[in-house]
């Protein structure tokens, strides 16, 4: 099956891989049913098929791997063609689709579950020029300019939706802000736009930023908030070429026509820097034991510096799969905590990546896990040596002790 999570970034991933460079996000939650739209600018499902003969496109690729080939991206991040079909059937009971062409008309399709039983699961024809009401949420945004009068693109609405895991719109919200500011930082440093809609709120729209987990991207919340980049500690290149990656034969890109390359970065956040952004003392010694006071492990950890989340995201065709992953490079333990890295694949080297069909599932070969490992340890180790010698200088540094807060209440029993 798909998550509720997952299932948003298969569908922004097709309106990516559409051209599209404007999306909009817009939710609304009644009697506990989570209603989700996406509307993109991108050059919408194509009316013809490949033999340029009208069809019905938009109820092509609602079926089970349906898939058109995609003229708005020559590399597509997308890939087994069931996105759009099973987010809609393992997450919603209606979807509707509608698409439109530079110089066409709104043509729209839906799999709804009831219908779906009552005509024997064969999906309805496509409805034409059957434009979709969007004045809601374009009366959200503060400049709407991109999507009055909209000569092309796709809304997907998706109704019912009741294990979305959010009750409340606001949350959902918070939840969409900072995922999909990192999952898409790249698209979005690229010039690609995301805006929320909340249309419980009544407020305006909010424009998704870069979530940058390595602090490298200037443009980013972290780099913003830390006061700068952080210092690249070690940066990686894999090469397969048959000579660099003696494990496996030369492999040629076929964006680049050159031989497949994995970009490695490793970074380790300044201790200081982190610990002033977010108010937190260094840790107090309390009977011969570090311990770090309760509030200070609540704000390290909410901004990501924790076991859960330390280690690499693992980014494909500039899109990220997953994040705080350790890879089975490393082991993680408190001295990773300020530890993040990048690793950055073309689509041509899914097999290697084991990459499945809902994207964020993966299993990567052995004998590239132990290359990885290879190339990273030392700049690991050092990374894990520098925190432990950055949190002793920070106690050193604090000279008011922090006392836990059991210690505090069990010292005023005494």
């Amino acid at each position: 099956g798909v998550s509720f999570e997952h299932g948003i970034c298969e569908l922004i991933d097709n309106s990516i891989d559409a051209g599209s460079r404007n999306l909009l996000l817009a939710f609304s939650i009644k009697d506990d049913q989570l209603t989700l739209a996406i509307l993109d600018d991108g050059i919408g499902i194509p009316e013809l098929d490949e033999n340029n003969q009208p069809a019905d496109n938009i109820q092509l690729v609602i079926r089970y791997g349906g898939k058109l080939a995609h003229k708005g991206h020559p590399f597509p991040i997308g890939k087994f063609g069931f996105g759009l079909s099973q987010t809609a059937t393992c997450l919603s009971t209606r979807t509707t689709v509608y698409s439109k062409v530079n110089g066409g008309l709104w043509r729209s399709c839906f799999i709804d579950q009831k219908d779906l039983e009552e005509h024997r699961a064969f999906l309805p024809p496509e409805q034409k020029n059957n434009a979709p009401t969007i004045d809601a949420y374009l009366a959200a945004l503060d400049d709407a300019t991109e999507f009055e009068n909209l000569q092309q693109g796709t809304l997907v609405v998706m109704e019912g939706i009741t294990e979305s895991g959010y009750s409340r719109t606001g949350s959902l919200q918070n939840f969409l802000e900072r995922e999909l500011g990192r999952i898409y930082r790249h698209q979005l440093a690229s010039g690609v736009s995301m805006h929320l809609v909340n249309l419980d709120s009544g407020e305006s729209a909010s424009k998704v930023i870069i979530r940058d987990p390595l602090c490298l991207m200037t443009d980013s919340y972290e780099v913003n908030r830390y006061g700068g980049t952080m210092p690249v500690k070690g940066h990686v290149r894999l090469i397969f070429d048959g000579v660099d990656v003696k494990s496996y034969p030369p492999i040629i890109d076929p964006v680049t026509g050159t031989h497949a390359v994995v970009e490695i970065q490793m970074v380790n956040y300044d201790v200081r820097r982190v610990y002033d952004a977010l108010g937190v003392q260094a840790n107090a010694t309390v009977g011969g034991k570090e311990v770090q006071s309760r509030k200070g492990r609540t704000n390290l950890g909410r901004a990501g510096f924790n076991r859960s989340q330390q280690g690499f995201s693992l980014v494909r065709n500039g899109r990220e799969l997953r994040s705080g992953e350790s890879l089975g490079i490393y082991t993680k333990d408190g001295t990773s905590n300020f530890f993040k890295g990048q690793v950055s694949f073309p689509t041509c080297l899914d097999r290697l990546f084991g990459v499945q069909y809902v994207k964020n599932r993966f299993g990567i070969d052995p004998r590239l896990t132990d290359v990885l490992r290879d190339r990273c340890k030392e700049t690991i180790n050092g990374i894990q040596s520098a925190t432990r010698t950055d949190t002793a200088r920070e106690r050193a540094r604090s000279h008011a002790s922090v006392t836990p807060t059991a210690e505090e209440r069990s010292g005023n029993l005494r």
